[in-house]
């Protein structure tokens, strides 16, 4: 399967909308299915491959569709790493891997589920456009991103 790679953007204003190209990541005509602007609350968690140690790490979701997401949580991801995704407030959970990774915006990831599936517990409109929806916040602290070498039993 091809990957198409957006291109690097700048950061998200306070309005969720990207300034210079409101929706370069998310057009319509590259992709399997509709994306919806939403921040949800997420954990992501998974085994580092260079050095084999248990990570997980709390993130939010910037763009969301039944295929994946663009998510931002703690930085050094790369690019093919295996993830699990849990969404805590649905108790929904999908394992993904990272299909887009840029050097220059850290902490940023493109990510593609196993199996298409609707973790968010939204509703997709059904052409394959490009969907604002209200912004949903729920600010992460610093303390909520962390590094482990256990998993609680």
């Amino acid at each position: 399967m091809e990957y198409l790679e957006p291109k690097p953007q700048p950061a998200i204003d306070e309005s969720g909308i990207f300034p210079s190209e409101p929706m370069a990541w998310a057009r319509a005509n590259e992709r399997r299915s509709s994306r919806l602007l939403l921040s949800v609350r997420i954990v992501v968690s998974g085994t580092n491959p260079e050095n084999g140690k248990d990570f997980e790490a709390a993130g939010k979701t910037l763009v969301v569709n039944k295929h994946g997401a663009l998510i931002q949580t703690m930085g050094g991801l790369k690019r093919g790493m295996a993830i699990f995704v849990t969404v805590p407030s649905r108790d929904q959970s999908a394992w993904a891997h990272i299909v887009w990774a840029n050097p220059a915006d850290e902490g940023r990831y493109g990510i593609e589920f196993e199996t298409p599936q609707n973790v968010w517990g939204v509703h997709f409109p059904p052409d394959n456009g490009v969907h604002l929806s209200p912004e949903i916040t729920d600010p992460i602290t610093p303390d909520e991103t962390r590094s482990t070498t256990e998993r609680p039993c």
